[in-house]
């Protein structure tokens, strides 16, 4: 349950769809972030290709939203990790 507006351990246990969602997030964001730099070291502009990488990671939230298709432990998910820990799904690289 949340309480006082934080989330507790107790409400990922109840819904692990909410801890995966934190998750995919905070990767999101990182990534954004680092990207970043592609406008600031660049020609102060992304390109084409830059900016769908970055509006596909920004419409994660709303194209993910059920356990199957964000869960670690299911086959093509977007947190599915390889033999080194590194995510899987491509939606996580440029490409």
């Amino acid at each position: 349950m949340v309480q006082n507006g934080e989330t507790g351990q107790r409400d990922f246990d109840d819904n692990p769809l909410k801890y995966y969602l934190l998750e995919v997030r905070l990767k999101r964001d990182d990534i954004l972030k680092r990207t970043d730099k592609w406008f600031f070291e660049g020609d102060g502009a992304f390109t084409e290709e830059q900016k769908t990488y970055r509006q596909t990671l920004r419409d994660i939230p709303q194209n993910y939203t059920t356990l199957e298709q964000i869960d670690p432990t299911v086959a093509g998910s977007i947190l599915e990790r390889d033999e080194n820990s590194k995510l899987k799904h491509s939606v996580w690289s440029m490409s």
